[in-house]
């Protein structure tokens, strides 16, 4: 076995904080890296490996300090991260090994150490890869100059997004881009800017989704574009062609006038990956541009009910999504904050609730979303109506720290899920649906000042239950805060302007308003009364139980103080018994999954 060094000086090497430094003896090559003393400091190498492989990963350094450095390896920001300590050498030239084991998968890897404390990494020599059939990879390489991807790149992804950066925001105007097969002369694919229709899934899936899309969006200074689903091909050469007044704007101090001739081509990669774990960049080398690549390649490549991972770095993702017939499927953002899928799209562009959610997922069990934002960011004035998701299934659903904001109607769900640690922002029954166990646990439940009414501090209402069966406990919230922000368009809320639910019965009723709040903490926009009714409609049940209708206990203000439920309406004030039995725990609370054989979901 030869296994693989990479060293300061080596190709594979990506990126660093700090500088490589030779004033202390004993190194190898032509010096060692000296991290940044600070939290989070890292060291990144890029990996080709020929197979899938877990093997070990020898680090040497030295720690001439008097504390241990400690520091998690990963692999392309993934989990589960190794776990490393670098403990005190005799001295700064004292030189030492430590080893852990990680997992690459075949392709390109991007490993990562990131420093555990204040102190940053300890002085690093080399990394040493314990494997064969092994060389440096491909380190992420920033777009240079106005266009993405640059002119004559290689190795691009079909699913990219093509970009253009201005000197200032850029507006988008009239026309088409137009796509040519460089080799063949062949239009490819024409994309009118100003509005479109694309089928999202991959080809020939039945149901895809097919709607009304904006294909290119300005996101600060860059205009980003979007080809039609799936007209680009692995192995190919393409050619970029866009009129004069099709966007507007300057670039680099000129008037842009658009794209002719070979002046904006590039070739994709020879291949696609393989395997059940992929990764998605928008700008940096990863087996996808977009979360919809990944998804399509999935569904189609990856067996039902085959465990998959879909690991999406940093970066904004402009596109609506479709998942359907595919179990098991975990995918895993690099950062809340900065991992966004965001796109607009609500009941005026495409109506009906199918249509109008950013993503809708069909068929598919055990999906979990982990470590991202989806914000679907249609105005409510003019689209009303616009989910994040549309979980649309009798199964299960996890989110763990996750992020959705949209103003109506943000979550709709159906069957079971669970929400931990996540933040659900909206206006106006901005969670709702059919769900028979919606669980929200330890999250925030945000309400935004309506932008439909800038001129007001209207809270409108957190939920609207359709639970289609008494049996049902229906939407759960548990040691939970529900606080206010401003909205899109400035406006807060006032004291006493939203309401935890409101009915979507007429009369005589044909859902069961169900929902429980147990040891939330809630801030004073919530009024008094909790539940309205209104224009004729009635709530059902008119008063709740301990497991059916408005529950509530144990509720609190934001500085831990009780409120007085009093003067809830047709709350049922649960005692503590009745607490620890139905709601004491995730195996209780979703006990009647699958004809009582019961889920217990872990964090």
């Amino acid at each position: 076995m030869t296994g693989l060094t990479l060293q300061e000086n080596s190709a594979g090497l990506c990126s660093f904080n700090g500088v490589v430094d030779n004033r202390h003896d004993g190194f190898t090559g032509a010096g060692f890296i000296d991290s940044a003393n600070t939290l989070g400091a890292d060291i990144v190498w890029a990996v080709y490996a020929e197979r899938a492989d877990s093997l070990v990963v020898e680090l040497r350094y030295a720690n001439g300090g008097t504390e241990t450095r400690t520091a998690s390896l990963s692999v392309d920001n993934s989990g589960p991260a190794a776990s490393m300590s670098f403990a005190p050498t005799a001295g700064w030239t004292d030189w030492r090994s430590e080893s852990a084991y990680i997992n690459l998968r075949q392709g390109n890897n991007l490993v990562r150490l990131t420093a555990g404390t204040a102190a940053g990494l300890a002085n690093i020599d080399f990394i040493y890869f314990a494997a064969d059939g092994l060389k440096p990879g491909e380190c992420p390489v920033a777009a240079s100059g106005p266009l993405f991807p640059a002119p004559g790149a290689t190795g691009v992804n079909p699913d990219v997004r093509l970009r253009i950066t201005f000197d200032n925001r850029p507006a988008i105007q009239s026309g088409v881009v137009q796509i040519y097969d460089n080799t063949t002369n062949e239009l490819v694919d024409s994309i009118n800017v100003a509005g479109d229709t694309d089928t999202i899934g991959y080809s020939g899936q039945s149901s895809a989704r097919t709607l009304k899309v904006k294909p290119a969006v300005v996101l600060d200074k860059t205009i980003s574009i979007n080809p039609h689903t799936g007209k680009l091909a692995y192995g190919k050469t393409y050619r970029v062609v866009i009129g004069n007044g099709v966007f507007s704007g300057s670039v680099n101090g000129s008037t842009y006038t658009g794209a002719s001739g070979n002046q904006w081509t590039f070739t994709t990669k020879s291949a696609g990956p393989s395997g059940t774990t992929v990764t998605v960049d928008d700008d940096g080398p990863a087996d996808f541009s977009s979360l919809q690549g990944a998804l399509n390649y999935v569904m189609r490549s990856v067996a039902k009910d085959t465990p998959a991972q879909i690991n999406v770095r940093n970066g904004i993702y402009p596109e609506l999504l479709f998942l359907r017939d595919k179990n098991n499927l975990r995918v895993m953002g690099e950062s809340r904050d900065n991992t966004i899928i965001r796109a607009s799209n609500g009941n005026q562009t495409n109506s009906g609730t199918r249509a109008r959610a950013l993503w809708l997922i069909q068929q598919s069990d055990l999906l979990s979303l982990e470590n991202f934002t989806i914000h679907n960011n249609a105005p409510r004035g003019t689209e009303g109506q616009a989910e994040t998701i549309y979980y649309d299934h009798s199964a299960r659903l996890i989110a763990k720290n996750m992020a959705f904001i949209s103003e109506q109607d943000t979550l709709l769900l159906s069957g079971y899920s669970w929400f931990y640690n996540s933040l659900i922002a909206g206006n106006v029954d901005f969670i709702w649906g059919t769900a028979k166990v919606a669980l929200f646990e330890n999250s925030e439940i945000r309400s935004l000042g309506d932008s439909a009414s800038p001129n007001s501090d209207n809270g409108g209402y957190v939920l609207q239950a359709r639970v289609s069966s008494a049996s049902d406990p229906g939407f759960i919230f548990l040691n939970s805060t529900f606080t206010r922000a401003a909205g899109p368009a400035g406006n807060s809320i006032g004291n006493g302007k939203t309401y935890l639910a409101r009915t979507g019965n007429g009369n005589p009723p044909q859902y069961f308003d169900s929902f429980a709040f147990i040891n939330c903490k809630m801030d004073v926009h919530i009024n008094s009364a909790g539940f309205r009714t209104e224009n004729g409609k009635v709530q059902n049940p008119s008063r709740g139980t301990a497991t059916n209708g408005y529950r509530e206990y144990g509720t609190t203000n934001l500085s831990g103080s009780p409120v007085n439920l009093g003067s809830r309406v047709g709350a049922y004030i649960l005692n503590a018994n009745e607490v620890n039995q139905y709601y004491s725990s995730r195996s209780r609370i979703f006990s009647s999954y699958n004809n009582g054989q019961g889920w217990n979901p872990q964090p």
